[in-house]
């Protein structure tokens, strides 16, 4: 830990002030690298040196870093205690202004500081707990964590400050300065600034700060802004810091990695342990950068021609982003594409929890994906199909079910097989014996007439080119949205055909749609209508999956199902939260899956 001293000229009275600042081992050895910064605030009454002193930084640091609990970061640990004892802005005592004009730019620019927001946190205890949630208020842009530590963030009576005679000065500062009163208030525009940041809130339930800290939380969920509160026995005193110190070193050290789908050595996008996206490429020509997730989240560019930005928390699994550059909606070259949105656009992937290994590649017997092409006489037109055969299947003379699997709209055949994983699907539950090995064939659901394409095109084919075996009872349809619904129009027509129907995010429409006849379902209901029994007794599964009423399809499914239920037809739901996603529709195969040929 070194103690060092910068130039000043905003805090009266003073032309130099103090900091230390804690390097990695590797700073002398390699000095082309540089590194992520934390700045800790400390807290009233007490130096910067006492994080060192009493929180034991520089021990605590070699010990996270050794074991493989943080990378290694520049830690800076500026002085406040001098003179006036604050962080926040005053007429007499500016000392916000000179950490954000002075202090922070000389940091980075002295030492070799990764100078964006990905790679900047802030955190403190008390005071400085205080003024790391005010600094991350004014400036979200700036940093990526927020780390509080039994923040004192309102006016409260301190019985320590009454004989001190500039106790009633620092409480107006800090009431001016009221980060709950701040979120409340705060514009639409602020909150979407503010949920660019990840929100750490740490303290115990003794704290004299307890009720504050929690109105603070309380305000971050009434406006929606992600963040992690945390608690636990404890007092006002270093035998909490010292622990707190430890969380905050793990969540702003804890190493990023680069999604899934990057492509061959590309480092960006990345995700954080806590699930944000951080984007950064090197376009020093573009005027505007914006990375559309849905929602839109705006780029800045650096000095050196970077553009960064970092998104709030994201859902697991599989999504679709485009970038924005001037105005024009492209893909992201650092990623692989895929094709969706009636587009080539980028994926990114967020892993699932640890415990969650049923979409990972495993050790275990895979199977194969065929491309093949075929002429179609009702589109008149070549096509593909993608085929899984289950492992195995080369070395054996064995027929197998099948389950003719489709994409939904704005998609393609190649859908269930790279964005869906359908092969590492069903190679897993295969190997665990969940479900029984089946081939799985995907078509192209962009047709005229998909029942015709699938009867007298797609089945015939795979049929004669794969061991299937005969029988609607060996047969399995399914879909995710639009092939949903051409799921549903086929099985009512042909109910002779399959014997399992999995309809994933979908239902017919409560009224007309100009883009697919009978989208509506009318004369299916009315073929439901008049033969319930024989449909119940033709399908061994008709079964549903929703992801949650944030699923654009949800109110569609859920006046179907009602309709449905006033005829009599037996179906079985399952609902899966996550909208209208690849991640529900993976969920809704795994579930489906098991459920076939037995």
């Amino acid at each position: 830990m070194e103690e060092c001293k910068l130039p000043c000229r905003l805090l009266n009275g003073f032309t130099e002030w103090d900091y230390s600042v804690c390097l990695p081992d590797s700073y002398d050895k390699n000095k082309d690298r540089r590194y992520p910064v934390l700045y800790l605030l400390h807290g009233g009454g007490c130096p910067h040196t006492q994080w060192e002193e009493h929180g034991g930084l520089t021990a605590l640091v070699d010990e996270l870093v050794n074991d493989g609990d943080m990378e290694e970061m520049i830690i800076v640990c500026p002085e406040a205690n001098k003179h006036r004892m604050s962080w926040m802005n005053d007429k007499l005592w500016t000392y916000e202004d000179f950490f954000f004009m002075e202090f922070m730019p000389y940091i980075e620019k002295t030492y070799r500081v990764r100078a964006d927001k990905y790679s900047r946190s802030i955190g403190g205890f008390s005071m400085g707990g205080g003024g790391a949630v005010v600094y991350g208020l004014h400036h979200p842009e700036l940093f990526r964590v927020v780390y509080n530590m039994t923040g004192y963030l309102r006016r409260q009576h301190l019985d320590f400050l009454k004989n001190d005679p500039l106790g009633e000065w620092r409480q107006q500062a800090v009431e001016r300065n009221n980060p709950i009163r701040t979120v409340i208030e705060g514009s639409k525009n602020d909150v979407d600034r503010w949920k660019t940041v990840s929100w750490f809130v740490d303290c115990g339930n003794g704290d004299f700060t307890f009720d504050a800290n929690r109105d603070f939380v309380e305000a971050l969920k009434e406006r929606g802004i992600v963040y992690d509160w945390r608690t636990g026995s404890g007092s006002h005193d270093w035998n909490y810091w010292r622990k707190a110190l430890r969380r905050t070193l793990k969540v702003v050290g804890g190493d990023s990695k680069p999604s899934a789908w990057n492509v061959r050595r590309a480092e960006y996008p990345r995700v954080t342990k806590d699930h944000r996206v951080v984007f950064r490429m090197k376009a020093p020509e573009a005027k505007h950068l914006v990375v559309d997730l849905g929602r839109r989240y705006e780029m800045s560019k650096d000095s050196e021609g970077y553009w960064t930005c970092v998104t709030d928390p994201q859902s697991e699994g599989f999504h679709y982003y485009f970038l924005v550059a001037d105005g024009l909606r492209v893909a992201d070259p650092n990623t692989e594409t895929f094709f969706g949105c009636s587009q080539m656009a980028s994926g990114m992937e967020i892993p699932y929890a640890e415990d969650v290994d049923k979409f990972e590649w495993k050790d275990v017997p895979h199977g194969d994906v065929h491309r093949i092409r075929y002429y179609s006489d009702v589109e008149k037109a070549w096509r593909f199909l993608y085929v899984y055969t289950p492992a195995g299947y080369e070395d054996n003379d064995s027929r197998y079910p099948v389950l003719y699997l489709q994409h939904g709209g704005g998609e393609d055949e190649r859908g269930w097989s790279n964005q869906g994983l359908c092969d590492i699907i069903l190679d897993n539950l295969i190997s665990e014996k969940k479900a029984v090995p089946m081939i799985v064939v995907m078509a192209d659901g962009n047709t005229k007439d998909f029942t015709s394409e699938l009867l007298k095109c797609v089945m015939p084919l795979a049929e004669k080119r794969f061991r299937i075996m005969d029988g609607r009872d060996n047969r399995a349809l399914a879909g995710l949205s639009m092939g949903g619904i051409q799921t549903l129009s086929t099985v009512v027509r042909y109910p002779d055909k399959f014997a399992y129907v999995g309809v994933f995010s979908s239902g017919w429409f409560r009224t007309s749609q100009s883009f697919m006849a009978d989208a509506s379902g009318e004369p299916y209901y009315k073929m439901l209508s008049k033969r319930p029994e024989y449909y119940n007794s033709q399908f061994r599964q008709f079964w549903f999956s929703m992801g949650g009423k944030e699923d654009i399809a949800y109110d569609n499914c859920k006046a179907m199902l009602e309709r449905m239920d006033d005829m009599g037809i037996h179906y079985t739901y399952y609902e899966y939260p996550g909208g209208h996603t690849w991640p529900v529709w993976r969920e809704s195969l795994w579930k489906f899956a098991q459920l076939l040929f037995k």
